[in-house]
């Protein structure tokens, strides 16, 4: 059975379809080492989620770790050994308000690349488009193909979407 239904974005002209594999499938496959983004906690083809109340530091943590795995720094005790292409999708925050938290962060985080970070970082926050263009809601599929575009164009390593209420 073929599911046809398009998607506007054009990930591909119908959705894949999902699969199941047994355990012996799935002992017998060989997998490519992953590299951790951030050791030791997140490897590449994982997700996370940080949550919390508002006005915790939610953003402040997810802007640390961007440029922290943009330059090759370490944070908190968690390290990136190499450094990466990062997307930053904010829903909220003044353009400006972005800029004046990474300059404040970027001097917190040990044995960074400032110049790669701050290259290896791409910003792409509501608050900096023309009031008449439409920003990508990540509840269409169309909002999701255009995040994903941008992510496979751009050749991130890395897509941090701050936040969901956007």
């Amino acid at each position: 059975m073929t599911n046809t239904s398009q998607r506007s974005g054009g990930r591909s002209a119908s959705k894949p379809q999902l699969k199941t594999q047994t355990l012996k499938e799935l002992f017998d496959t060989e997998f490519k080492p992953r590299e951790h983004l951030i050791a030791p906690w997140l490897r590449e083809g994982e997700s996370a989620l940080i949550w919390s109340e508002p006005g915790v530091g939610k953003s402040m943590l997810s802007l640390s770790v961007a440029l922290c795995i943009a330059g090759g720094g370490e944070l908190m005790g968690w390290k990136s050994e190499k450094p990466r292409r990062v997307l930053v999708v904010d829903g909220e925050q003044h353009i400006e308000d972005i800029k004046e938290r990474a300059g404040l962060l970027m001097g917190t985080i040990d044995g960074v690349d400032e110049e790669l970070a701050s290259e290896n970082v791409t910003i792409f926050a509501r608050q900096d488009q023309d009031p008449r263009a439409s920003f990508p809601d990540l509840v269409e599929d169309s909002g999701q193909d255009d995040i994903f575009n941008r992510a496979v164009k751009g050749e991130f390593d890395l897509v941090i979407l701050d936040n969901f209420s956007t």
